[in-house]
């Protein structure tokens, strides 16, 4: 595992695996298991994938440290 993924992986359990922007649920395997425990069609959880967002981007020279990345969902 890389480290931005420890990192987002840190962060989502910070979060309570929600996403910082949206408040919904998110997912880290398995989004078929993830779809039938909320009841979403799996398109839709798809999109509830856990991912890493920098909150300053990298290309404005935001660094990939547990300060910087919050855990977002791709919705």
């Amino acid at each position: 595992m890389c480290r931005l993924q420890k990192i987002r992986e840190r962060q989502a359990e910070n979060q309570g695996w929600s996403c910082i922007y949206c408040e919904q649920p998110m997912w880290r395997s398995d989004p078929a298991a993830f779809a039938v425990r909320h009841g979403l069609t799996l398109r839709r959880a798809l999109l509830l994938q856990a991912t890493a967002e920098h909150l300053v981007p990298a290309s404005e020279g935001g660094e990939d440290v547990d300060d910087n990345i919050a855990a977002a969902c791709l919705y």
